[in-house]
């Protein structure tokens, strides 16, 4: 073992082949007490070394897993930071007593997207009841663009309470009652 000059274990190489930083009794290969820094690149069960980034290599199901030992509320989350360390956006997972897990996407402060454990999408919603669910309050429309012919849309959306069908030239069909 490697000591501080107080005494207290710094490094720790055991007889069956385990090290422990800040352990004196490891329980795995390596065993780390405290905080780790890495100046380049971290690759398992493979080399790595492209700057910045984290390799998981398994000729099975390799798995980056996030657990929350009191298994309530956020689970985890994957933060994508700009250089001053704002978080810009965030995917997130949830354990809801009342919904299950839910995917949620995050970003400018707010939730935009969510998966459901039932599998149902929200987007602009965080409660879907169905499937798909688009909920905004300015202009809640679905579009399917034809990228062949030069960005032609057909517009879906509710136009105060009543189906709205528009094309890009806003040429709009509505129905007299919304129990079309």
């Amino acid at each position: 073992s490697v000591v501080d000059s107080a005494g207290a274990s710094i490094l720790t190489a055991t007889n069956n082949g385990r090290v422990g930083v800040a352990s004196t009794t490891p329980s795995t290969q390596l065993g780390v007490v405290g905080s780790g820094y890495f100046s380049n690149a971290i690759g398992v069960g493979g080399v790595n070394t492209t700057a910045g980034t984290i390799s998981i290599v398994d000729s099975g199901l390799p798995a980056l897993n996030f657990t929350d030992s009191a298994d309530s509320g956020d689970l985890g989350n994957i933060n994508f930071q700009g250089g001053s360390g704002t978080v810009r956006s965030t995917i997130n997972g949830r354990n809801d007593l009342t919904s299950g897990g839910t995917i949620g996407f995050l970003t400018g402060g707010g939730t935009k997207m969510i998966v459901t454990q039932s599998s149902a999408v929200g987007i602009g919603t965080t409660t879907p009841q169905f499937l798909l669910q688009l909920s905004t309050t300015t202009k809640p429309q679905l579009a399917l663009t034809d990228s062949s012919a030069l960005g032609t849309n057909w517009v879906f959306r509710n136009a105060g309470g009543l189906f709205a069908l528009a094309t890009s030239t806003n040429t709009i069909f509505t129905s007299a009652t919304s129990s079309v």
